[in-house]
């Protein structure tokens, strides 16, 4: 597995999962030919990679452990069948539009770990937007690109947070100090790509946030 899955097995607390988005199934069927869940969901919005999570699935005769399903989203998942759900691979914005459509979300018994490739700032703040805390990040690197793995679940919660908190989340309370340094640096390397931008472009609402972002990012460096 990737580095972005194999992060996301570390969070897996239960005995039936949803792979949302499965593309492969590799993620369940790890979990399971590792003893680590007794059944698992692999979903997908598309016909031809829930073909492939198919045949990999009966390449590990796991037919009764793993079942393959077309779905958009959780369209056609069972809660009753789920205790925890995986989303891995995809977009934070397109992540936050899946839970939004999600008809059991504000479920607290349920567990989202959540792995976004891009827009990690926008995945965070629809999180605590609606009502859902983090507890826990875990930061990695792949491909020398840093990305981070969220444990949420919905607490019905309505606190306030900087700006700040939605780059960097609770990747700071990382167990891997090493990674937690990689993606603040990281961080500091994209908010630069972006005050550039908003100089040539002449952006200066934007420029303002985001230079301030870098100051407290900066900050957050020397204490770290």
């Amino acid at each position: 597995m990737s580095e972005r899955l194999y992060c996301c097995t570390k969070f897996i607390n239960s005995d039936h999962i949803a792979d949302v988005g499965t593309d492969h199934a590799k993620l369940p069927i790890w979990l399971v030919l590792n003893s680590k869940i007794k059944s698992a969901i692999a979903s997908d919005i598309n016909v031809c990679s829930v073909e492939k999570a198919r045949r990999n699935i009966k390449k590990y005769n796991l037919e009764n452990s793993i079942e393959p399903l077309l779905s958009d989203g959780f369209e056609n998942i069972d809660e009753d069948k789920v205790d925890e759900v995986v989303i891995s691979g995809l977009g934070g914005n397109t992540i936050s539009e899946i839970l939004g459509k999600c008809s059991w979300k504000n479920k607290k018994s349920k567990r989202f770990i959540l792995q976004p490739c891009t827009h990690h700032y926008n995945l965070r703040k629809f999180l605590v937007n609606n009502g859902y805390k983090i507890l826990k990040e875990e930061a990695l690197i792949e491909n020398n690109k840093a990305y981070s793995v969220f444990l949420t679940i919905f607490e019905e919660i309505n606190e306030k947070y900087d700006d700040l908190y939605f780059f960097l989340g609770e990747v700071l309370n990382s167990s891997n100090n090493f990674y937690s340094k990689y993606y603040l640096e990281y961080q500091i390397k994209e908010i630069k790509k972006k005050i550039n931008g908003c100089r040539v472009k002449s952006n200066i609402k934007n420029l303002i946030f985001y230079e301030n972002i870098l100051r407290k990012l900066e900050n957050k460096r020397m204490i770290i």
